[in-house]
């Protein structure tokens, strides 16, 4: 019975280490595209005003 509580624990541990990791890729992706996006109205506002 024990041994069941501790698998279970560890398997929804595990779950939930995935979910955390699967998001936190997630927002880096959004904080390079946010990055990228700047950068690009950065040059064109550049290129505008030369």
């Amino acid at each position: 019975m024990l041994a069941k509580i501790v698998f279970s624990s560890l398997v929804a541990f595990g779950v939930l280490s995935a979910n955390v990791e699967q998001f936190g890729s997630f927002f880096n992706e959004i904080k390079k595209n946010k990055k990228k996006w700047l950068q690009k109205k950065t040059l064109l506002r550049l290129a505008r005003s030369s």
